[in-house]
């Protein structure tokens, strides 16, 4: 895997509406691995879709990599998107594409071609994640789990500086479990700054650098450990 620069981030006074009006303050340095645990997952869910820049926050401002974020006008963030691998359950495959093409959707519209090449690292993830026999199928014709071993493939494949993640620990099931989190590892090994929402302690345990809990419509900062 090449060296990925990873992105810092720096909210300040974020104020979302409901469910999570905030203010929210916090900031992520490059290559940082930082784990977030909270009681409200609505709460959590609708803060990662603001990280990953498919909300516009009510006032306050987004910072990455010392730049202000424009929300006023969509273009100006595709730069930012592109930069970012968001696994949700709420990430969505395109039903009439094969699963290939849903894996290259974003490589071909930034390319501008309809066949973009597969890269070796693409090939790699395919292949942990038990999708190279499977390329040629949409995606009606694999369960749950497999669509979203998909969705992670296409993120992972984008190279991205920031990975934002909801429950690694059941996002593609147990059986992809530890492939997960050894890809994430392997990206915050070359640099990539990652998130990542979890109820299991022992998935970010001796390899996350910071760790915060959600707490009421605030953040607290505690050690990798869980202690103040």
């Amino acid at each position: 895997m090449p060296d990925i620069q990873g992105v810092s981030i720096r909210l300040e006074s974020i104020c979302l509406g409901e469910p999570l009006p905030g203010p929210l303050s916090l900031d992520l340095k490059a290559g940082d691995i930082c784990e977030i645990q909270s009681d409200a997952p609505e709460k959590i869910r609708y803060f990662l879709k603001f990280l990953a820049t498919l909300l516009r926050p009510v006032s306050g401002r987004y910072w990455l990599d010392d730049r202000a974020l424009d929300f006023s006008a969509y273009q100006s963030l595709l730069p930012v998107k592109r930069r970012i691998a968001y696994m949700t359950t709420d990430a969505a495959l395109i039903t009439n594409r094969s699963l290939q093409e849903n894996i290259l959707m974003g490589k071909a519209w930034h390319r501008n071609t309809m066949h973009p090449e597969m890269s070796p690292l693409c090939r790699e993830l395919c292949a942990a994640f038990c999708l190279e026999e499977k390329l040629h199928l949409r995606p009606a014709a694999l369960g749950i789990m497999g669509q979203r071993a998909v969705v992670a493939v296409r993120g992972l494949a984008k190279e991205p500086g920031l990975i934002i993640v909801e429950r690694p620990e059941d996002f593609v099931g147990r059986g992809r479990k530890h492939i997960l989190v050894q890809a994430l590892k392997a990206c915050s090994e070359q640099g990539a700054s990652i998130i990542f929402w979890t109820d299991d302690a022992a998935i970010g345990k001796g390899w996350t650098t910071r760790k915060w809990l959600l707490e009421g419509d605030s953040f607290r900062e505690v050690g990798p450990d869980g202690r103040e």
